[in-house]
């Protein structure tokens, strides 16, 4: 890892416990007892996996350090670098306030359709309730037509 790397991850650590356990204050204990149980374990496994005894004995390479070479070892798979392949796609660069606008008119499109969509299902059924109004008045009529005869 470059140094500029080592120094960012080391302020981002250094940075994110203080915030986490601020955010975390309000919640349950159970779940921060998760979080500390997770996070110790996780501690002990990276602490496992780094000693080099460990790596040694499961056949793990050792760890290079940045600007050391470890001679390729006969057994196991050996790691190749990939192909490359030439494109004739174009990647097409945006700026963040451009993928906004995408991003407001397909939710705005979404909305429109969802609108519709709802729109016409009021429409058919406020066109079953008149028809039900209107058979029901016709009834109506009906009997009041045949009371007047009697």
């Amino acid at each position: 890892m470059a140094p500029a790397q080592q120094k960012t991850m080391k302020i981002v650590g250094l940075v994110i416990t203080p915030v986490t356990l601020l955010v975390t204050t309000g919640l349950p204990a159970g779940l921060q007892f998760y979080f500390v149980i997770t996070s110790a374990l996780h501690y002990f496994q990276q602490s496992v996996f780094y000693n080099a005894m460990f790596r040694r004995l499961v056949g793990l390479n050792p760890i290079v350090k940045t600007g050391q070479a470890v001679a390729p070892t006969q057994t196991g798979a050996q790691w190749q670098a990939p192909r490359t392949i030439e494109t004739t796609a174009k990647t097409e660069k945006t700026t963040i306030f451009q993928d906004l606008k995408e991003s407001k008119a397909a939710a705005a499109e979404k909305w429109t359709s969802f609108n519709k969509k709802h729109q016409t299902k009021d429409e058919q059924r406020k066109a079953e309730e008149y028809e039900e109004r209107r058979a029901l008045e016709e009834k109506q009529k009906e009997l009041a037509r045949r009371r007047r005869r009697h």
